[in-house]
């Protein structure tokens, strides 16, 4: 379908009905990266592939997460800056799974705590996850496809994604726009 859309306004000399399949190009195009993103994240979680997929979760279950978390030992100060705003769904879902994801590696290679903030702005959300690291530097096992999935999420809906060592502090930022899509349309 994407093909034979970006087909038909290659051919088109009409730049207003070219730019419009462009556009409609560009959201099946997002809508089939979220079901891959999805169905990539169901086998990776170990989700049952012969029933009905659930819905992920997004930040309305901000607080049953933390509580999740906090009942398995994680200490966690949540700090939340700037008017609430809604995210559109492939967004919303990508800051919760990178907010999850972030609290399972500070459960697994930190020492017991974590603070997450998220900063509402005019654009964007700013997730920001820190947590002290064991000092020797080592990493406990469990490998995974976590930072790359974390990685892989925020850049599917027009986002930025970066993580940093500084001593035994471990930050994971990412900055994910709104409306889940990059906002600049000709780029």
């Amino acid at each position: 379908m994407i093909a034979v859309r970006a087909s038909a306004a290659r051919l088109r000399h009409d730049l207003d009905r070219s730019f419009v399949a462009l556009r409609d190009i560009e959201e099946l195009a997002r809508r089939t990266v979220q079901e891959i993103d999805q169905i990539i994240g169901n086998l990776r979680d170990g989700g049952p592939a012969d029933e009905t997929v659930e819905a992920p979760l997004g930040l309305a279950s901000l607080d049953t997460l933390v509580a999740h978390h906090g009942a398995a030992g994680l200490e966690i100060r949540l700090d939340v800056t700037g008017p609430r705003r809604s995210l559109a769904g492939a967004a919303d879902q990508a800051v919760y799974r990178i907010l999850q994801e972030s609290l399972r590696n500070a459960a697994r290679h930190g020492t017991g705590s974590a603070r997450v903030r998220l900063a509402f702005d005019d654009t964007a959300l700013q997730l920001t996850v820190t947590n002290t690291v064991l000092a020797d530097g080592t990493l406990r096992s469990g490998g995974g496809h976590g930072l790359i999935g974390m990685h892989e999420r925020a850049t599917l809906v027009g986002g930025n994604f970066e993580t940093a060592r500084v001593g035994d502090m471990f930050r994971v930022h990412a900055r994910i726009p709104y409306g889940g899509h990059h906002p600049c349309h000709e780029c």
